[in-house]
């Protein structure tokens, strides 16, 4: 026996024997311990990557023993899952470099380090150190160039010089875009050979080129964008990225571009896909722009009308009219509110009390039965509910008299949306309330309960134990968050670690 598992079947003695009331494992904790084990096995449909961001969502450092064995797995998404569970619950939360270091196949190091910028683990001082590491891969080195150069940091031109001499398109093509952005037009001619050439790829090639461009707002790439946006039979996804990036930084006839279109529209389905088109980035363009809106017959589109104005008009400073946005989520059309779900949680981290009213009607949208994209607008309401409760000071009794007035459905969802939250206390929201119109939401709720408390009573003790067993009928994610829970607050999460590192189980898969 390694000296590894011996001090692993030590840490499982000593914890059995500390465990309170704890003689043995009976069938919940049996069921709980085989839940962490099934996260850390891979599985063909990627069942490990959802059970394994529900445990990340608890953000527990006494989960630091399993994250830490995921980081020796070889399976790449073990492996990163590991490294990003272990960062977001340091203190402040940030990736270890070292472990990003003994990862050695480039894909799987460029698959961590992109997952760790949109979670904002890497800083800014890390990245600068990352970009001086010997035999750096160019694929990772231009991913950590482009978060430092839209920060407007310095960056060793030799990476990307060495990156805009790759046969691989996008990599030469992400390059030569960090290339302009520092100083460097000549760079340009790598985007206009990119583009022009006829590779398989190239629309997929462009595409990226262009999010990219449109992310980070690299206003230097007007023209190009327009040059694109301008060629015959192109493909539809290449040609909304080309134009809105054309319009977003004024190129020259890019909105006349637009306006052709949009008169040429031969469906209302096309009209509808321009205008949110247009929307999406009002704050840049002339309310002008919204004016052949007003006229079309298709309300959902005169609402965007409105409200693409109002967004124009406010972009001087003032305010846009929130009561028209409203007004276009209660029009029950998927991408219009998809947009508006998207413009309140990116206005909320700035302004709560603006994005607010708007959040609230998308939970209150939930509501009709006769909705045609119930589904959809069932997850709004759960991101909705969890935007609220993280960002909102009154969310509380804002939150509490939204779900008192719900339907069961949406109860559900804002349920949902509050076991998400990585606010402190969720679970105030349903204070006071002990029976919940569904069986699902009873579980719902104590799950909540369950997660921001030490003790809980026998009664529910025994309600949580059966939410382990799969009695509830909740997806897995919540199942696994309701056995750590368990474990924890019967005093076996140590014994479950050890079990499950040390490779033990009570059970038969």
């Amino acid at each position: 026996m390694s000296i590894r598992n011996i001090l692993l079947s030590f840490m499982l003695i000593a914890a059995v024997a500390s465990a309170p009331g704890m003689a043995g494992a009976d069938e919940t904790t049996d069921q709980a311990v085989w839940l962490l084990q099934k996260s850390m096995l891979v599985h063909p449909d990627g069942r490990h990557n959802v059970l394994l961001r529900a445990l990340r969502q608890l953000k527990d450092p006494r989960l630091e023993p399993l994250f830490t064995e995921l980081t020796q797995k070889r399976h790449p998404s073990l492996k990163i899952h590991g490294i990003l569970g272990l960062g977001e619950i340091a203190k402040p939360p940030r990736i270890d470099l070292a472990l990003v270091a003994d990862i050695k196949d480039p894909g799987t190091q460029a698959q961590l380090i992109g997952a760790a910028i949109d979670a904002d683990l890497l800083t800014t001082a890390d990245a600068e150190q990352l970009m001086k590491w010997p035999g750096l891969d160019p694929a990772v080195g231009v991913l950590v160039a482009t978060q430092l150069v839209a920060d407007h940091q310095k960056v060793d031109p030799l990476v990307l010089a060495d990156a805009a001499k790759s046969s691989n398109d996008a990599l030469r093509g992400m390059a030569a875009i960090l290339q302009v952005e520092l100083g460097q037009p000549d760079a340009m001619k790598i985007l206009d050979r990119i583009s022009d050439s006829d590779a398989a790829n190239r629309d997929q090639v462009r595409a990226l080129l262009l999010q990219t461009i449109t992310k980070y707002e690299f206003k230097a790439f007007a023209g190009w964008a327009s040059h694109i946006a301008q060629q015959k039979d192109l493909d539809r996804a290449v040609s909304y990225q080309a134009l809105r990036a054309a319009m977003m930084f004024n190129a020259p006839d890019a909105i006349n571009l637009w306006m052709q279109r949009y008169d040429s529209a031969d469906s209302g389905a096309e009209r509808l896909r321009l205008s949110m088109l247009a929307v999406d980035i009002a704050s840049k363009l002339d309310p002008r722009v919204f004016q052949p809106m007003a006229k079309d017959d298709m309300d959902v589109i005169r609402q965007v009308g409105v409200v693409g104005a109002a967004l124009a008009n406010a972009s001087g400073g003032g305010k846009p009219d929130i009561a028209e946005m409203v007004k276009l989520v209660q029009l029950d059309n998927v991408l219009a509110s998809r947009w508006a779900l998207q413009w309140a949680v990116k206005t909320a981290e700035k302004d709560i009390q603006l994005a607010r009213p708007l959040l609230v009607a998308i939970v209150q949208a939930a509501e009709p039965d006769e909705v045609r994209s119930k589904a959809w607008r069932l997850e709004s309401a759960v991101i909705a509910t969890q935007k609220i409760d993280e960002l909102d000071p009154d969310a509380v009794p804002i939150l509490a008299a939204l779900f008192q007035r719900s339907s069961v459905l949406t109860q559900e969802a804002m349920l949902m949306g509050l076991i998400r939250s990585t606010a402190d206390h969720p679970e105030q929201v349903i204070a006071g309330l002990d029976k919940f119109a569904s069986h699902e939401a009873n579980a719902m709720a104590l799950l909540l309960r369950a997660k921001h408390t030490d003790k809980l009573s026998a009664d529910q003790l025994d309600q949580l134990s059966l939410i382990v067993r799969g009695g509830s009928r909740l997806q897995e994610p919540l199942q696994i968050q309701a056995a750590w829970t368990y474990l924890k607050l019967t005093g076996q999460d140590r014994v479950a670690i050890a079990t499950v590192l040390g490779g033990g189980t009570s059970r038969t898969p």
